[in-house]
């Protein structure tokens, strides 16, 4: 239904709308900003893994791996007083053993814990030789085992080559 409607000088004025027509073109503009304008769906998040990314992967196992080498220094005076034919007992009896904290003092509690289980005696530690004690004022030198490879292993997962470090230590 559409309606005539006239200016001052009495001219016919064409497109001119009902209060229903307009309201009706406004939600229909509405409408369509409405679906021009919506916010874009975020992409679903995946669910926590208890595994860690690939990239992060080899970092892992390195770090793992000098963890175990780490424990295996700390039980090494242990290993070694046991007798080789018993030591397969030994390790056995050392994996076993839990309730132990993951600490470096742990893991020599739970290997001389160990020890006694294999051989049936306490473990004595070897008598400290005193002249290292003076000549580092005091403080007992502990061996440690070279670490040249075990950098270089290090600088390998973090894209160092061996070039560099052996360049800049």
């Amino acid at each position: 239904m559409s309606m005539e409607v006239f200016d001052k000088d009495g001219n016919p004025v064409e497109n001119v709308m009902t209060a229903e027509q307009v309201a009706e073109k406004i939600a229909a503009a509405k409408k369509e900003w409405e679906e021009k304008n919506k916010p874009p769906v975020a992409a679903p998040v995946p669910p926590p893994s208890d595994e860690p990314p690939a990239w992060f992967k080899p970092f892992a196992e390195t770090v793992n791996r000098l963890a175990t080498n780490q424990q295996s220094t700390i039980v090494a005076d242990v290993v070694s007083a046991v007798e080789a034919d018993k030591r397969e007992l030994f390790n056995t009896k050392f994996n076993n053993l839990t309730g132990y904290p993951e600490t470096p003092e742990g893991l020599q509690a739970r290997a001389r814990d160990a020890y006694v289980l294999t051989t049936g005696q306490p473990y004595n530690a070897p008598a400290v030789n005193m002249q290292n004690i003076v000549a580092a004022n005091g403080r007992p030198v502990i061996p440690q085992a070279p670490k040249g490879e075990v950098n270089k292993e290090v600088a390998a997962v973090f894209g160092i080559s061996e070039e560099d470090v052996k360049k800049y230590g």
